[in-house]
């Protein structure tokens, strides 16, 4: 009997740890999202004002140097992405072999405008249910690969897409990035 208490509390260990290290994730990053949308916002300002820079005079921007920049050299601006990371992070449960194991992802979304920011947060119960679904599907022999994270990734990406798209219209969201994957 004593062999079967043990392991039990093991796992029971785990699970705690992972949801303690969640919440202490969650309580930093509710601190850091602000300034990675003002470094963003920051970042696309520069990017503006050199673009005036290189159509008008020095110290004069406006919307000729704006236009003129974009009509010579035919390519558009790069735009600046607005990053939201999504709490909490997922746990979920994974097979390997005959062991359940505990998969721990954490998931960041940007996108390039604010609606579609909100549009997310939204219909995020939506979106995290397909997320379990897919995240509890994986295999974690797979995922010990840098091409299998990778896949992981996109699979998140199109995903989020497809119920966003699915609800909405379109698909909202530009990159998701698993910014933590642990299994234990």
């Amino acid at each position: 009997m004593n062999k079967f208490i043990l392991p039990g509390v093991f796992g029971l260990l785990a699970v705690i740890i992972a949801v303690l290290s969640t919440v202490l994730v969650m309580n930093s990053n509710s601190h850091d999202e602000k300034p990675v949308a003002a470094a963003a916002a920051k970042d696309a300002e520069a990017t503006e004002t050199e673009a005036g820079a290189d159509g008008a005079a020095e110290g004069e921007e406006g919307e000729e140097g704006e236009d003129a920049a974009e009509g010579e050299e035919g390519e558009a601006k790069p735009v600046a992405l607005i990053y939201e990371q999504v709490n909490p992070g997922f746990v979920v449960n994974i097979l390997d072999g005959k062991k359940s194991r505990f998969m721990q992802v954490d998931v960041t979304v940007a996108a390039s405008k604010q609606e579609s920011l909100e549009a997310f947060k939204t219909h995020i119960p939506a979106i995290r249910n397909d997320l379990v679904i897919l995240l509890g599907s994986q295999v974690i022999e797979v995922l010990r690969t840098t091409e299998g994270k990778e896949q992981l990734r996109k699979d998140v990406l199109a995903t989020t897409q497809k119920v966003l798209t699915n609800i909405t219209g379109e698909p909202q969201i530009e990159e998701v990035y698993i910014t933590r994957l642990v299994i234990q």
